[in-house]
């Protein structure tokens, strides 16, 4: 994968630049923003839930006291005013149940046959509240309340899509946004590599890149096309002399050959060649023994020798 990017264009690796930090930093926030938000909910619904609770614990002392279950069901009863309560469970100091208020909605569940290892907790989407019913320092009961916020839940997740999508569409038009100042940067890259690979292809050291901005870019135009500038020179000052060598290599009146240690013909003068009666191609890779007279061999491979171990061309 980290090979792939490397491989990259400057544009796309720009593109990705802003791209990247941009997905991660939004998937980064959409994750964090569900937590606290549930997190959020979740703590509000149980302080609304227990507070309620309390409330209703507070006023059924007097039907606990006397034992009073009809008072405890009405009280019980003003709970059918708040949608997410489901159901609520009343118990006596021996934590049996004493009174209970249970919706059509609640489906099977039903009041625990005890409260005392109930504790409040959160079930998925149900919170189960328990609050103990005290008075004068004395438990007297348990009121369990049990309420079903999916409906809730719902609308937070909706939420909490609806600043997501917020979120990206920001993103998405920063990206947008960053596409033409990336195309500052890219294209005069682009067009000194479009240069350097076209003198590289071509050998004309003619071509100049073109300067698109003053910029540190712009700086590094104007190096190149310098540097190139002084290939250029360079280059004509070796033709020129490249030109006047083989201008006195084959107009020279004697036979001039170019051997390996072994005798081959690299290359010849023309003289060399129209003496022979052969082209210079043809004289290419040719042993120069063949051109010489066998009573002179001898003498030729000694020559040859003897040029070998002093060292000369």
């Amino acid at each position: 994968m980290i090979e792939k990017i490397r491989n990259l264009s400057i544009h796309r690796k720009l593109l990705l630049t802003v791209l990247f930090p941009s997905l991660s930093s939004l998937i980064v926030a959409g994750l964090l923003l569900s937590v606290l938000e549930i997190a959020e909910f979740q703590q509000k619904a149980q302080n609304d839930l227990t507070t309620l609770a309390s409330l209703i614990g507070n006023r059924s002392i007097a039907a606990v006291i006397f034992q009073d279950v009809a008072l405890a069901n009405e009280n019980l009863a003003t709970l059918n005013m708040v949608p997410t309560v489901q159901a609520a469970c009343l118990y006596d100091a021996k934590g049996s149940v004493f009174a209970q208020l249970l919706k059509s909605e609640t489906g099977s569940w039903r009041c625990p046959l005890s409260a005392v290892n109930e504790k409040t907790r959160f079930e998925d989407s149900h919170l189960c509240v328990v609050m103990p019913i005290v008075d004068k320092q004395e438990n007297l009961g348990t009121i369990l309340i049990h309420a079903d916020f999916t409906e809730a839940y719902w609308h937070k997740i909706q939420f909490t899509g609806l600043l997501f999508l917020v979120l990206a569409g920001i993103s998405l038009m920063s990206f947008f946004l960053s596409a033409p100042l990336i195309m500052l940067i890219s294209r005069p890259i682009k067009k000194l590599v479009y240069t350097v690979k076209t003198i590289s292809e071509t050998k004309d050291y003619s071509l100049r890149a073109e300067k698109m901005h003053a910029d540190e870019m712009g700086v590094l135009v104007d190096a190149f096309n310098d540097l190139i500038m002084t290939v250029d020179i360079q280059n004509q000052a070796l033709t020129r002399a490249k030109d006047r060598y083989m201008a006195l290599y084959n107009d020279n009146p004697t036979m001039v050959f170019n051997l390996t240690e072994d005798g081959l013909i690299l290359s010849a003068n023309l003289t060399g060649a129209y003496h022979l009666g052969l082209s210079i191609e043809d004289l290419q890779n040719r042993s120069i023994f063949d051109f010489i007279h066998p009573s002179d061999l001898s003498i030729a491979h000694g020559l040859i020798a003897q040029c070998l171990l002093n060292g000369c061309d």
